[in-house]
């Protein structure tokens, strides 16, 4: 700006004007200089305009460049974590073979709403006609659910498996992750069975009420107690239930009853219970797939992890 104020200064020095000496034209003459020096002053100040928003538009191309890359190292390093949870906390065929030594016959479903899910399940192999399993959800999604639940795969590795007491299995990871979790991990809810040849033991920490299907019957499973990690001692109850050759267990996750439809309904556990009691004939691999597509037709998608997993008698 100083630098145009120089320039009218020299220009006007260089044609001083005079009344005498122009006359009636000096004002019209005066008039288009102010002109000439107003046009030459905004198209500095123009220019000096398009100049800033090129280096800040530079900037931005390059911030959002730099943006890109780290979005996709997050995702691909949400795809490897997705890829480790697969082999280890949702492992389907390892959880079978575990179930088929004791006389079980299972089938699966796990879906998440990110790349890695708040749900898994993890098999603990006994002598034979014997099996452990842990189910659970941890409250949360991403990467810091992953990490909690990988920390409880480690205990769960390492923890002998009980033969009469699933209460003392969920104690043990209570008591290691008690003051690990945050506010967005607050609470895990876990459930852990043992199956003998004909019943099964298990305590509840917070999932919701496993369901025995025999012929056309439903029984609730009923047994709970405080998720695991929210206080220093977990007291959690065992029951004992018969469980005979042609009984099915079916356990879920709450991302199945708490699915909701277009006008704000949770699909429920009675509808749930109305399912299995009415469809109870099909086979193990029907009834799974019939009730995933159940609750399809319900809910135009899953707003938060869902997994079953259906267990046979033979």
């Amino acid at each position: 700006m100083n630098n145009i104020n120089e320039e009218i200064k020299e220009t006007l020095s260089t044609k001083t004007l005079s009344t005498n000496h122009y006359g009636k034209y000096s004002h019209t003459l005066l008039e288009g200089f102010a002109r000439e020096f107003d046009i030459r002053l905004h198209s500095r100040v123009l220019s000096d305009m398009v100049a800033k928003y090129v280096t800040i538009n530079g900037k931005l191309n390059e911030l959002l460049r730099i943006n890109d890359e780290i979005e996709k190292g997050r995702m691909a390093d949400l795809r490897a974590a997705s890829k480790v949870q697969n082999r280890f906390l949702t492992n389907s065929e390892e959880t079978e073979k575990v179930l088929i030594n004791a006389g079980l016959k299972a089938v699966f479903f796990n879906s998440h709403v990110t790349n890695i899910t708040g749900d898994f399940f993890f098999p603990k192999a006994m002598t034979s006609g014997e099996a452990g399993l842990f189910v659970a959800d941890t409250c949360g999604h991403g990467v810091s659910a992953a990490v909690v639940s990988m920390r409880i795969l480690s205990i769960i590795d390492h923890c002998p498996a009980p033969n009469l007491h699933p209460s003392e299995f969920l104690s043990v990871i209570n008591r290691d992750i008690y003051g690990l979790l945050t506010q967005e991990i607050s609470f895990v809810a876990g459930i852990y069975f043992i199956f003998h040849p004909n019943k099964i033991i298990f305590s509840n920490a917070g999932q919701p009420t496993p369901l025995l299907v025999r012929g056309a019957e439903v029984l609730e499973l009923k047994s709970s107690s405080s998720p695991i990690g929210m206080y220093p001692r977990l007291e959690a109850n065992e029951v004992t239930y018969d469980f005979i050759s042609g009984d099915r267990l079916v356990i879920h996750s709450d991302g199945l009853i708490e699915s909701m439809n277009a006008k704000g309904n949770p699909f429920g556990p009675d509808r749930l219970i109305d399912f299995l009691r009415n469809n109870s004939s099909l086979s193990l691999n029907e009834m799974k797939s019939s009730l995933v597509s159940e609750i399809q037709r319900f809910t135009n998608k899953f707003d938060d992890d869902v997994t079953i997993i259906i267990i046979e008698k033979e």
